[in-house]
């Protein structure tokens, strides 16, 4: 009879445990629900909790008293290049005639740039608007932090209707790598092509590399990037262009390419377009004083209008 007890609890035991290791197995492998927690929003306590996009992984919220923004990009904190592109949420009320102003500064009060964010729904609704802005700025060489400003629009100009907050941004530095300049066509900063020999910078970070002309001219040729088209940047040079050799002789730099440089190339424009691309884009290094453009070897009776 003894035994038979024993033998029973020795069986619950087991059957316990057995349930035991089938929960824990079960509970580690069941997906964590974040449905309550997406984006790691806390209620914010403001009249502005059911306007906020949950949806998105991270974002930053700035507070102003009892309004707030939420800035999808760049988060705070995050390293930054040019062209700067700024989206999130905002109160109806900082808007004026759909829009209010975003500046950029470095950590010593000097404004690097200035941007339009634009409101992308309609701005007389209440509660928080979407917006985009873009700021072209050169990264600066003295400091690796800095800082954006959102300013509410302020038609009034009286100082007590004056609202902003502040988030802190980061500069690429030498030892992230090498900041290079592209140049390309912007129909947003020259509108309706009034110079067709304009052509404006944006900047990308590389590895460090003695042949960093060449590698200019490489990205130059790989086209811009979706946020630079966003910002209004497009090229001109045509796809698949070769770079056949890049040589630095007397501060000239002398760029030879392939055919396909001037295939079906038309109008002065877009001729005055793609050797401002190139020349602008090599003369940026201080070794460049003046750019000789061939093609094939050839440097007559090349790109014409």
């Amino acid at each position: 009879m003894f035994k038979t007890k024993n033998l029973a609890v020795i069986l619950l035991v087991v059957f316990f445990l057995i349930i035991g290791i089938v929960l824990l197995i079960k509970f580690e492998q069941k997906p964590i629900d974040l449905s309550d927690d997406v984006n790691n929003l806390p209620a914010t306590n403001t009249d502005y909790d059911q306007y906020l996009d949950r949806e998105v992984p991270t974002s930053t919220i700035l507070y102003y008293n009892n309004e707030l923004l939420q800035i999808y990009t760049p988060l705070a904190g995050q390293k930054v290049l040019s062209p700067l592109v700024i989206k999130g949420l905002a109160p109806s009320t900082w808007f004026f005639e759909a829009s209010f102003p975003v500046k950029l500064f470095n950590t010593n009060g000097k404004e690097l740039g200035v941007g339009i964010a634009e409101a992308q729904t309609d701005w007389m609704q209440p509660g928080l608007i979407p917006f985009t802005a873009f700021i072209n700025f050169s990264s600066p060489i003295d400091t690796e932090e800095g800082m954006l400003v959102f300013l509410a629009d302020n038609p009034s100009g009286l100082p007590e209707n004056d609202k902003s907050v502040t988030m802190p941004i980061k500069f690429f530095n030498n030892e992230d790598g090498q900041l290079v300049k592209l140049y390309f066509s912007n129909g947003k900063l020259n509108p309706n092509i009034q110079d067709c020999s304009l052509v404006f910078p944006v900047e990308r970070l590389i590895n460090k590399t003695p042949a960093i002309g060449q590698k200019a001219l490489e990205l130059l040729l790989a086209g811009v990037y979706e946020n630079e088209k966003t910002a209004g940047y497009v090229t001109t040079l045509n796809p698949d262009v070769k770079l056949l050799s890049l040589k630095i002789i007397n501060n000239i730099a002398y760029a030879d390419f392939d055919e396909a440089l001037q295939y079906q190339v038309g109008g002065s424009c877009r001729v005055g377009m793609i050797i401002s691309q190139i020349k602008q884009t090599l003369k940026q290094f201080p070794t460049i004083k003046d750019v000789v453009i061939s093609i094939n070897g050839q440097t007559e009776v090349i790109l014409q209008p």
